[in-house]
């Protein structure tokens, strides 16, 4: 049985222990049996709102065993990674009865040179402190978000909270946050350091939100169940590398203890869950000689194919003869499409700013018909031909199969 398969359970609690003032049914009778068996628990909660002994308070008296070290909310992680990183001074926009947790990790307050800005749920968000992040932000400060939950239940429908007001900082100052809470990997892996000597594969997270719940723990490398009424063998998404999808379903915790429910082992997938899913170009330029088009990039140093963004109103095709033309100076013609690139293990891509994509490329091979061969000192540093057979170092390495594509005499596109 489940039970038998991990020795720590990570548990979500709206949804999972409770909901609402109401422990949900099996909780209680269910916890006690992992804690007979010598089970080590986490309760994981989003919850920036209540301090520890605000929410071991709230389990007590649902009749739940809980203890202050066994929670671990997103800004109480988040108190734990600032530590880590050796941060001691913050601009902090939250709940003034969780920021008395600062205090506990030897964190301050410094509304005029801090460190980081770090965003909670705060109901009296004002202009102010926007533009006060806003401003530390853009003199360096770090952008960390305990989470980005956008909005919360209430009896008039959905209200705004962190998720907003991060929303907002993102807009004024251009960057994305460090996001400590789900579906971030990271108030998982804290969770880790929290447990007496069990591997990671002895771990389960137990949550009822594929989005928040099953996709962090993933993140971090863990398996993970969903609280739902769904049938076991029910698939949620259709892609297969899905971070999203549970490694099994069960109806409540005392599901652990029944034999007829079980879990696919999980296998991390080794990307990155992106932001946003975005078009891109590459071309594999060929000269007269048979020789093929590099640009060394200046943000990274290594050499590539040429590569860019579709704007808005381009076609692909205006969209890599534009980017060729701005980085090199050559003008192209396109002769075919060679190949389309989508394999999220290659393609999702992480930037300086904090922001992850998931490019769809879109290849083409192409000859030059013009223009004069230069480099634009922006986004590369070089641009040169060079003989297909014998790259400089270093290549970036995923564009060795787009190269072998394109030069594969085959009208058929390659689609990987």
């Amino acid at each position: 049985m489940l039970a038998d398969r991990f020795d720590a359970f990570f548990l979500d609690l709206d949804g999972v222990v409770y909901v609402g003032r109401q422990a949900l049914p099996h909780t209680v009778p269910s916890l006690q049996r992992l804690r007979a068996a010598g089970k080590q628990i986490r309760f994981l909660t989003n919850a920036t709102c209540a301090t520890r002994e605000q929410l071991v308070e709230r389990l007590r008296n649902l009749g739940i065993e809980a203890h202050k070290e066994e929670i671990l909310s997103a800004f109480w992680a988040t108190c734990l990674y600032l530590r880590e990183q050796g941060i001691r001074t913050v601009y902090s926009i939250g709940s003034p009865s969780v920021v008395q947790e600062f205090n506990e990790v030897g964190i301050s307050i410094d509304e005029e040179h801090p460190e980081a800005v770090v965003v909670g749920c705060e109901e009296f968000f004002t202009y102010n402190e926007l533009k006060q992040a806003s401003f530390h932000i853009r003199r360096g400060a770090h952008f960390i978000a305990t989470m980005v939950d956008a909005t919360f239940p209430t009896p008039l429908g959905p209200a705004p909270t962190t998720g907003a007001i991060v929303s907002a900082l993102q807009t004024a100052t251009g960057q994305y946050p460090t996001v400590i809470g789900k579906p971030s990997p990271t108030m998982f892996l804290e969770a880790q350091k929290s447990l007496d000597g069990v591997d990671a594969s002895r771990i389960v997270m137990i949550g009822d939100t594929p989005a928040s719940d099953i996709l962090g723990a993933h993140q971090a490398g863990l398996s993970a169940l969903l609280i739902s009424k769904a049938a076991p063998s029910t698939r949620l998404f259709t892609g297969a590398r899905d971070l999203r999808e549970p490694d099994g379903i069960i109806p409540d915790l005392a599901a652990l203890f029944d034999e007829e429910y079980t879990i696919q082992p999980h296998k991390p997938l080794g990307y990155r869950w992106p932001q946003s899913i975005q078009p891109g170009v590459a071309a594999v330029v060929l000269n007269a000689e048979g020789q093929v088009l590099l640009v060394q990039r200046s943000d990274t140093g290594l050499w590539s194919l040429p590569t860019g963004h579709v704007e808005a109103g381009e076609t692909v095709e205006e969209a890599i003869t534009r980017e060729i033309q701005e980085e090199t100076g050559l003008q192209i013609r396109v002769e075919r499409l060679s190949g389309v690139y989508s394999d999220p293990t290659t393609q999702v891509f992480s930037y300086p700013s904090g922001e992850v994509i998931h490019f769809i490329t879109t290849c083409f091979r192409c000859t030059v018909t013009g223009g004069t061969l230069r480099s634009d000192r922006q986004e590369t540093i070089e641009a040169r031909f060079v003989d297909s057979k014998h790259l400089p170092d270093p290549f970036l390495p995923l564009q060795r199969r787009w190269l072998a594509d394109a030069l594969t005499e085959t009208e058929r596109a390659f689609i990987r």
